[in-house]
């Protein structure tokens, strides 16, 4: 295994799954530049604040490793997010909707920090289908 890949585990296993927010600031350079689903992130900071709006919004995600392909210092990892919807986080009220989406992230690591990530997936389809959803 990697370095890049034994960041890329970190960053999914401890920081998401484990919850362990501070993996992140061990793992992540800032600035970073990051392209979420939401747009541009340049700092550690940003990141930060959207994961807890995040949580807020899905108090009991969960976040797994599908797949994880290495090469050199990059890594593409297909992930997978299960969650209710119970809080009001992303500006939405809560409808108590389970949540099941896949993603990939493409992270380039550097200097032993992750220096950028891409994430792939449709948080725009999600939450308009959370929004048009009646309250269970």
């Amino acid at each position: 295994m990697n370095q890049a890949e034994r960041l890329s585990r970190r960053w999914f296993e401890e920081g998401w799954r484990d919850g362990n927010e501070g993996v992140f600031r061990e793992l992540a350079a800032d600035p970073v530049d990051a392209d979420l689903a939401t747009g541009s992130i340049h700092s550690l900071d940003e990141f930060l604040e959207f994961r807890r709006q995040l949580l807020a919004a899905l108090p009991d995600l969960e976040v797994t490793i599908e797949d994880l392909l290495a090469a050199d210092d990059r890594t593409a990892v297909l992930w997978r997010l299960r969650a209710h919807h119970t809080g009001e986080g992303l500006g939405l009220q809560p409808t108590g909707r389970p949540v099941d989406v896949r993603g990939t992230t493409w992270q380039h690591v550097r200097d032993g920090r992750i220096v950028s990530g891409i994430d792939c997936w449709d948080l725009g389809g999600l939450l308009e289908s959370l929004r048009s959803a009646p309250a269970d």
